[in-house]
């Protein structure tokens, strides 16, 4: 009789160690993927050296894009048009293209557009942010264990309008 409890409580001690390792090996994968998940985010800068829109990785670990794309009133616009259309308003600007298959890496920041030019008055600024107010960016990315992430979108306000005064220089 002692030798069947015996027998019985060696299972059932081994089933819990099974279970203990499963549980072990489950919660570690989940701290290694939360330990490297990345998180963008999208912002805009106006100062005396900058005026732009820029993209960063505030998360723990690289963001690779799956698919980036501007809307304007609802319609998608290429990265070319938008350049395209700002030259012909005066305002020569770099950016950078966020193809599929891009990493960004913790702490990066990517000027999704940019005045190439500092803004040497007022009125010019006013209309820089006047051009890209109402922009829509969105960004979708995954983490290196290819677990896709909450895609990012961000409607850009007129900063000049809600935030800050117009600089001087």
């Amino acid at each position: 009789m002692e030798e069947n409890i015996t027998n019985i409580a060696t299972v059932i001690i081994a089933i819990c160690a099974i279970f203990l390792t499963i549980y072990q090996i489950y919660a570690t994968r989940k701290h290694n993927r939360l330990g490297i998940r990345p998180l963008l985010k999208i912002g805009w800068t106006t100062d005396e050296k900058i005026d732009g829109i820029w993209l960063k990785n505030v998360g723990l670990g690289p963001a690779i894009i799956t698919a980036f794309s501007i809307k304007h009133d609802g319609k998608i616009i290429t990265t070319k048009d938008l350049t395209n259309h700002l030259h012909e308003k005066g305002f020569t600007s770099g950016m950078y293209i966020a193809n599929k298959g891009s990493t960004i890496t913790t702490t990066d920041l990517k000027w999704l557009i940019f005045s190439e030019k500092q803004l040497n008055s007022e009125e010019k600024v006013i209309e820089y942010w006047n051009l890209l107010e109402g922009l829509v960016f969105i960004v979708e990315y995954k983490c290196f264990y290819n677990s896709i992430q909450s895609k990012t979108i961000w409607k850009c306000p007129n900063p000049i309008k809600e935030f800050v005064s117009v600089k001087t220089k």
